[in-house]
This record gives C-alpha cells, sequence and structure tokens, in this order.
C-alpha cells in the first residue's frame, strides 16, 4: 500500500495539473475573444442575423453628393444634395441607363432647395424656404404643377398626401422647437401638432428627425436624429404610439456655449448621431444605427453600416443586420425593394441581394 502512495499522489496531481492548464487555455481564449468587444458598453444587444445581404451591381455616379428617395421595381429615383432641382432616375440596373430631370427654365421662380418625394408615377417636391409644393409626372417633366403656399413657412422636411394635402415639419419661433403641420394642396393652413415633436435643451437639434411617409398604411413617422425615439401618428396629426430604439441615448447630447461678446447662445460640439437614416418597406420600419450594442467587436463595427428592424405596427424592435463597406466607404442613403436593398455608398450605388428577414 505504501509502495503504490507515490503513484496515486503522482496521478491525483497529473489531473489536477490538466484541469488548471484546461482552466487557463479556456481563460486566455476568453480574454482574447473580448478584445475589441464593447461587451458591457452601451446597455443594449442586437439580434444580430447572419450575413443576409450580398452585392449583386453597382453604379459608378461619380458624385458622392446623390440620396436615394425611391425604389420602385425595376427603377431608382435620386436627389443631389448640391444640384437642388434636379433629378436622376436609374432603369434597369445591369444596363445603366439614364434619365434626368430638371425643373423648366420657363418656371416663375426655381425652388432654392427642394426635398424630393414619389408618389405613384409622380416625382414631388417641397421647396425648403417657403413650403410650396411641385408635382411633375415622370412620363412628361414639362407638365410641372405648382402649389404654392398661401403663407410661406420654413419647411425642413415634408411629404406629400396623395395630391390633397401635405404635412410639413417646420420651426415655430414662439415654441422654439420643431412643430408638424398639415396643409392643404394649394397651401391653405389645416391643422397644427405641437406636441407631436418634444423639446429637450434646445428647440433645434434636440427635436430634428427624418419624417417619414407609409402610403399603404396612411401613418407617418418622425425618427429622432440625435436620441433613441420615433414617433408613429396619421395623417390627421394624432399620436398612434411612441417607440425608442435599441440603444439608451434618451436625451441628445447637446452642449450649449453663452456667448457673452455676442450675448448669443451656440453648440460647443456637435452632438452624436444616434439615428442616421430610414425607410419604411412592407410592414417593418428600418433604421440605420450609429451607435455600436453590447458584444458587437469594433473593428467589425467599424467595417458595417447596421440597420434595425423594427416593426412599424407597434414599433417593437425585430432584428439588425450588417451592410459591409463598399470601397471603403458606409452606407449614407439607403432604400428596400422586395428582396433588394439598394444603397449610396461613397459615389457609388450598390444594389444587394437580400434574404428574407420575415
Amino acid at each position: 500500500m505504501e509502495a503504490n502512495t507515490p503513484r496515486v499522489v503522482k496521478k491525483y496531481a497529473a489531473i489536477l495539473g490538466c484541469i488548471l492548464l484546461g482552466g487557463a487555455i479556456v481563460f486566455i481564449l476568453q480574454i482574447i475573444s473580448n478584445l475589441g468587444s464593447n461587451k458591457g458598453g452601451n446597455g443594449f444587444a442586437r439580434r444580430m442575423l447572419s450575413p443576409i445581404v450580398r452585392p449583386i451591381s453597382h453604379i459608378d455616379l461619380g458624385d458622392n453628393n446623390y440620396y436615394i428617395f425611391s425604389a420602385r421595381p425595376g427603377k431608382m429615383y435620386l436627389g443631389n444634395f448640391v444640384k437642388t432641382n434636379f433629378v436622376l432616375q436609374i432603369d434597369r440596373l445591369k444596363d445603366t441607363v439614364f434619365r434626368i430631370f430638371t425643373f423648366p427654365s420657363g418656371l416663375k421662380f426655381i425652388p432654392r432647395a427642394l426635398i424630393f418625394r414619389m408618389d405613384d408615377e409622380e416625382i414631388y417636391s417641397i421647396e425648403t424656404g417657403t413650403g410650396s409644393l411641385f408635382y411633375f409626372p415622370t412620363s412628361d417633366r414639362s407638365k410641372i404643377s405648382v402649389f404654392p403656399n398661401a403663407h410661406p413657412i420654413y419647411a425642413y422636411d415634408g411629404v406629400a398626401i396623395g395630391n390633397r394635402s401635405k404635412i410639413l415639419k417646420t420651426y415655430d419661433l414662439q415654441k422654439k422647437g420643431t412643430i408638424i403641420c398639415k396643409y392643404s394642396t394649394d397651401g391653405k393652413f389645416l391643422c397644427i401638432n405641437q406636441e407631436i415633436i418634444k423639446n429637450q435643451l434646445d428647440g433645434i437639434i434636440s427635436t430634428d428627425g427624418m419624417l417619414r411617409y407609409n402610403d399603404e398604411t396612411g401613418l407617418l413617422y418622425y425618427i429622432y436624429y440625435y436620441r433613441n425615439q420615433f414617433i408613429c401618428f396619421d395623417t390627421n396629426l394624432h399620436k398612434i404610439y411612441e417607440a425608442n430604439t435599441l440603444d439608451t441615448n434618451s436625451f441628445a447630447k447637446v452642449t450649449l456655449t453663452r456667448v457673452r461678446s455676442g450675448d448669443y447662445t451656440t453648440f460647443s460640439a456637435p452632438p452624436p448621431l444616434v439615428n442616421q437614416n430610414s425607410c419604411l418597406y412592407d410592414s417593418s420600419l428600418y433604421i440605420q444605427s450609429r451607435i455600436i450594442g453590447n458584444l458587437e467587436v469594433r473593428h467589425v463595427f467599424d467595417q458595417h453600416s447596421v440597420i434595425d428592424a423594427y416593426n412599424a405596427k407597434s414599433g417593437r424592435y425585430e432584428q439588425s443586420f450588417y451592410v459591409p463597406l463598399y470601397k471603403g466607404k458606409k452606407v449614407k442613403s439607403f432604400q428596400i425593394d422586395r428582396n433588394l436593398l439598394i444603397t449610396i455608398q461613397g459615389s457609388y450605388l450598390v444594389v444587394y441581394q437580400m434574404r428574407d428577414l420575415h
């Protein structure tokens, strides 16, 4: 028995050594796997789908100022941040056939800056300086219809509800904040809702956001740029619900500085962007987020754009997916049409095949 004792001790020592070595390896691998991750960082985690997009075609537009304002079967419509009275239509991506729309030179006043949208087969635009509405059919751009506002207002954004009325986002000097107004097509004031958009520290940056319209359901959505909220309301400006995006930025990070010499207040630094872009398709609201989630790896996040999907009827979060860089550029504008994701990345229009999310 005494002769076997050293063997038993050696046997148990070997087993203990293996256990300790295995534990050390697991611990080291855990540290390696967590390097660069955002574990515990921003208070939320995404349900990230496995890769669901793959690029199938692209067009070099030769200009990085384009944005997509409509995607229809076989056709894309692009506006330009610099050439504001200019619309580019792209047919049949493989053939890269372009059509260019500009406003006729005989127009009494050329709009200074336009917000372009699509309504059936008509392109319409809203002049930011006055809130005036312009319609022209894609088949004949010479048949432009102009509907000036009875009382010009400064419209930051807007959507037309068919050819009957328009919803405008504007600034209220008395309230010192952004408000939503409804006008008839011919510019007559119909109604206003000062409670849809809520002020925080200031009435401009903290309330800035994107106005979207779902013509199938007749519902509108306002998605804040600098905080984790979006609002759903109907065309009579009645709020349906208010929901939160995934991240925890409930207050816009706006820092104000008082300039004594000029006796005015200004921003000491640009606030961080939370929600960069958005679009509606089918029953989902898609929001491009700039905020990294827990357990996401920083270098992977930096190499992709992330899009979060929400149920448009309830505001409930559904899932997320990554879109890779293209020519080193992230997504700056996007639309979804059936199983296609169309993006602007740098000067390129990129079309991705998209796996069904549902």
